[in-house]
């Protein structure tokens, strides 16, 4: 029988004692884990805050554009509206202005008949002044054209009624 020895190395411990440099190192990164961590989860919470507050602001806005649909659509009635009730006083103004035409038609000949009389008219109105008058009139009252609206007191007659302006008083 035959018996060696061989001289072996000694052997490491896994996990032994680590190095002072190394415990830095670990104690560095757990630590920078921790406050990447706690940064993570505040980012989360403002982030989740955030999209609540937009939720919130996205909520008042349709709510708004709601609003401005429905103002939108009162608008729209009302334009209409007003549209219809233009188009009613475009009508009515036009037949008042074809009435205007015919009066004025009507003014126009009953003047011409007038002045083509031989009678003499003087027309005044409820405050006794001169509105209109006849060629035939005009000398009866000594009247000229910038008489128009003078008080019939203040012309000179060539009648002989005294209280001619009181009788045309009595007479209206």
């Amino acid at each position: 029988m035959l018996v060696s020895f061989a001289e072996v190395p000694e052997l490491t411990t896994v996990g032994a004692a680590e190095s002072p440099a190394e415990t830095t190192r670990a104690a560095q990164l757990h630590q920078e884990l921790q406050s990447t961590r706690q940064e993570l989860e505040s980012t989360i919470r403002e982030l989740n805050a955030a999209n609540q507050e937009l939720t919130a602001l996205n909520e008042e806005a349709l709510s708004l554009n709601e609003e401005f649909q429905s103002t939108n659509e009162e608008l729209e009635t009302s334009k209409e509206e007003l549209q219809s009730l233009n188009e009613e006083l475009t009508t009515a103004n036009n037949q008042l202005q074809d009435s205007l035409a015919r009066q004025r038609t009507t003014s126009n000949d009953l003047k011409n008949i007038l002045n083509s009389s031989q009678a003499a008219t003087l027309f005044v109105d409820r405050d006794l002044k001169v509105r209109f008058f006849t060629p035939a009139a005009a000398p009866l009252f000594n009247l000229i054209p910038t008489d128009i609206g003078r008080p019939l007191s203040d012309l000179a007659a060539r009648i002989t009624d005294i209280d001619f302006v009181a009788n045309t008083r009595a007479v209206l």
